[in-house]
């Protein structure tokens, strides 16, 4: 079954997301793949970035779509209330991508381990492989994750 969104392509074999999500627990399961495909505007250049010097692809931009793909990849999956904080990002940027060219990010689940979700990540452009990244999410409440950071804002969150 492929289920697709405006950005995100999702490749799995569970049978039924909205029933697992319904009955309050995750569907996500090891191997898994996510997908996003999308054109490289100015907007993503280096040379917007703090880079004038560069006008390619840059890796803020590159590491964004990496977990935007993961992401919006698991969020289907999970039980209602909850979703996921990253907590890891290993990225090497291999090769530049300039203006115009699509880029194709490919998130693969590899481990759940307890609410941690560890993902292997690959980009590529239209010519070659432009990067590659490891990458971990921990799965959050997110009633009790936004309380927490509200009372961290306010200063009364404990140190």
């Amino acid at each position: 079954m492929v289920v697709q969104g405006p950005k995100i392509t999702i490749t799995q074999k569970t049978r039924s997301v909205a029933s697992a999500r319904r009955e309050g627990y995750m569907s996500l399961r090891e191997g898994m793949t996510f997908e996003l495909e999308r054109k490289v505007t100015e907007a993503e250049l280096s040379d917007r970035h703090g880079n004038p010097w560069v006008h390619v692809f840059t890796t803020p931009k590159v590491v964004e779509w990496m977990e935007e793909v993961a992401t919006n990849g698991v969020q289907p999956h999970l039980p209602e209330g909850q979703g996921t904080a990253g907590t890891v990002v290993n990225m090497k940027h291999l090769a530049a991508t300039p203006v115009g060219l699509t880029v194709k990010v490919v998130a693969h689940l590899k481990q759940i381990d307890g609410r941690r979700l560890v993902f292997w990540i690959e980009a590529f452009d239209e010519v070659e492989k432009i990067a590659e990244c490891h990458h971990e999410r921990f799965i959050v409440d997110l009633a009790r994750f936004h309380e927490k950071v509200a009372k961290k804002r306010g200063g009364s969150a404990a140190r």
